[in-house]
Formats: structure tokens, C-alpha cells, sequence
């Protein structure tokens, strides 16, 4: 986590290497749940990380919030609605278990994506980072809101 909270504030605009950018995506802690569930086709790792963030805490870590809103990426994918930027295996993954994207899971995408744009450390990260990268990361997150509500 320090690494990252260094290139975000020596790297004011987003970042490729290094695994960081202000989106939704472009994280280490995004990458590896998107690598953990599209092979396993576990439902439930993204529950399990859409939980995650809507425990009762003071503030969502860093990484939990980073989890969720990818969670939360591949239920809006399974919804139909998947962001530009989704990698093709997630995309392939979302659309064969469409079925799966149930009211439940829609809503718990909702609120986790509504907790981490309200209070998270991925947002004190990116608000570190410059008003750029605050606002950058802010369009991401409230583009991923709009796709959970259609």
C-alpha cells in the first residue's frame, strides 16, 4: 500500500505501470480479484468482497474498497452494462453468469458502491493524489453507479 500511495502522489495523472490509475480497474487490489474469480467462477468471492465493504467499519480500507468496486464492475457486467475498460475474460466470464445477477447481488453492488464513494481509503488515496485523480476516480465510481441502476 505504500508503493501505491507513493505513485499516486508522485504520478498526480493516472498511471499504467505500477498497477495504479484513478478508475474503478486499474489497481494491484482490482487485478487480483478479477484474477480470482474469472477462473473459479465464484459468485461468491463477489459477494464476499461486496461484504466486505458493508461491515460495519468507521472507514473502508484501501484495498477492501478497491475489491468491492471491482465486485461491483463484474455485477454491472453481468447486468449487461460492463465498463469500457473490463478485460475481455471478465466481460466473456460476466455474460455466462448473467443469470446470477440477481436483485441481491445488484443491491449489495449498490450499496457497497454508494459506502466507498462516501468514505473509503480509495478515495482519501486518490484525494491525496490531486484534485485530478479525486475527480477522475469520482467520474469512475459514479459512471459504475449509473450501470448498477439500469
Amino acid at each position: 500500500m505504500l508503493i501505491a500511495y507513493c505513485a499516486v502522489l508522485l504520478c498526480p495523472a493516472p498511471v499504467s505501470s505500477g498497477g495504479w490509475a484513478a478508475d474503478t480497474l486499474s489497481n494491484d487490489n482490482a487485478s487480483d480479484l478479477l484474477d480470482q474469480i474469472v477462473p473459479n467462477g465464484s459468485v461468491e468471492s463477489i459477494r464476499s468482497a461486496l461484504d466486505a465493504a458493508l461491515s460495519p467499519v468507521s472507514t473502508i480500507g484501501d484495498e477492501t474498497a478497491s475489491r468491492a468496486l471491482a465486485a461491483a464492475e463484474l455485477v454491472a457486467a453481468m447486468m449487461g452494462n460492463p465498463a469500457a475498460h473490463l478485460p475481455a475474460p471478465s466481460r466473456k466470464w460476466a455474460a455466462l453468469h448473467s443469470i446470477d445477477a440477481n436483485r441481491d447481488l445488484i443491491d449489495s453492488a449498490v450499496r457497497a458502491v454508494d459506502r466507498i464513494l462516501k468514505d473509503s481509503g480509495a478515495q482519501e488515496l486518490m484525494r491525496e493524489g490531486g484534485a485530478k485523480n479525486l475527480r477522475d476516480w469520482q467520474v469512475s465510481v459514479t459512471n459504475l453507479q449509473a450501470r448498477l441502476s439500469r
